[in-house]
């Protein structure tokens, strides 16, 4: 139930639910599992870095609110 909650996409959870097939993260980038896919372990360390520093540079009233 969650996970079709998630991605927001009830036919494709349904589909992995029943069949138990792998996906990569190019289809859980297409299907809304993932927000980002990276090539290297680094691009995603500083892709984590450069959102935490968006988020950092935000109200805290607002993040607080948000969680």
């Amino acid at each position: 139930q969650r996970f079709s909650k998630v991605v927001g996409n009830d036919a494709w959870a349904r589909e992995l639910a029943l069949t138990a097939r792998y996906f990569d993260a190019q289809e859980a980038l297409e299907n809304g599992y993932l927000s980002s896919v990276h090539d290297t372990q680094e691009d995603l360390y500083d892709a984590a870095m450069k959102m935490a520093q968006t988020i950092a540079a935000k109200s805290p009233v607002a993040i607080v609110g948000y969680k």
